[in-house]
């Protein structure tokens, strides 16, 4: 077993624990929207607060599915892609 794959099995490497992307331009787009998602939250009510953060809890969630999908298909293009070139 390679080194790379006991990692993965042993959940030392995690695909989008940690963007890899640290670009300028992503720092600003996360700090635009912490300061609009702030600015947000100081206008609702408690109520409104609360079925917020639900709502943001809910995006967090499909947004790791999404991830952990996008990761299932590119190992699936790669191990294709390598079976063709190997085959």
């Amino acid at each position: 077993m390679s080194t790379f794959i006991r990692q993965i099995w042993q959940g030392d490497f995690a695909p989008g624990v940690s963007p890899t992307v640290n670009t300028p331009e992503l720092r600003k787009l996360l700090a635009l929207q912490e300061r609009h998602r702030t600015a947000l939250l100081n206008t609702l009510n408690p109520q409104q607060t609360e079925i917020f953060e639900k709502y943001e809890d809910a995006e967090k969630e499909s947004d790791c599915l999404t991830a952990e999908d996008a990761f299932t298909e590119g190992i699936r293009f790669a191990l294709r892609l390598m079976t063709e070139a190997l085959g």
